[in-house]
């Protein structure tokens, strides 16, 4: 699974939502970079601590409606393959 924005490989991490509730997240390995992703909201930022989602950018299975993830990415064409994160799933 890569970051969107720097086609890098991500790593499941452990992120707090509140005091509460704690989230498994995917987060992008490049420093500094703010991306995550999960299976119910994709792709989101982590600014200040505070998560923000960007729904109108987020790439929905037809056949589920999960979040997809970007699995790669031709550095010849730029052309993108997205999958949906459900085993067995062929969207």
């Amino acid at each position: 699974m890569l970051c969107d924005r720097h086609l890098q490989e991500m790593t499941r991490i452990t992120l707090q939502h509140d005091l509460e509730s704690l989230a498994e997240v995917l987060a992008c390995e490049v420093h500094d970079c703010t991306r995550n992703w999960d299976i119910y909201q994709g792709y989101f930022d982590v600014v200040g601590g505070e998560a923000q989602y960007d729904k109108a950018k987020t790439r929905v299975c037809p056949k589920d409606g999960a979040a997809m993830y970007l699995e790669s990415q031709n550095a010849q064409t730029g052309g993108e393959v997205w999958r949906c994160p459900h085993i067995g799933c062929a969207p």
